[in-house]
């Protein structure tokens, strides 16, 4: 059973998670403008600090090793979207298609936890 506190946790990690695909879907439009391109940039870069932050909050306080597994790689794939976004190499709309995915996959990794101790119960 989930504390208030993971309750609330996951809650915002959800509504995250929803944000982040709906800026995925904006990005798919070829309409797009650059100016767009690099404020979606800055909101999921803000989301990803904040998530990452949330999720670090949880570690003192967990003990299952299967949640502990899935934070370790929610906080790589974090880590992984924090730095694609320093990339300059490429297009910034393949750098947000990247930390969108690494952000995603974090918040997937953490959420899908949950979704298998409730399957096993």
């Amino acid at each position: 059973m989930l504390s208030n506190s993971e309750d609330s946790l996951r809650s915002l990690l959800e509504q995250n998670y929803a944000l982040l695909e709906q800026y995925s879907n904006e990005l798919e439009r070829p309409s797009i403008k650059e100016e767009r391109i690099e404020e979606i940039l800055a909101q999921v870069k803000k989301l990803t600090f904040h998530s990452m932050k949330w999720l670090l909050d949880l570690i003192p306080s967990n003990s299952d090793p299967v949640q502990s597994e899935c934070l370790e790689s929610s906080l790589n794939y974090l880590q992984y979207a924090l730095t694609e976004e320093k990339t300059t190499s490429a297009s910034r709309r393949k750098v947000l298609k990247r930390v969108l995915y690494h952000s995603k996959m974090a918040l997937l990794s953490f959420l899908g936890w949950g979704q298998v101790i409730f399957i096993c119960v």
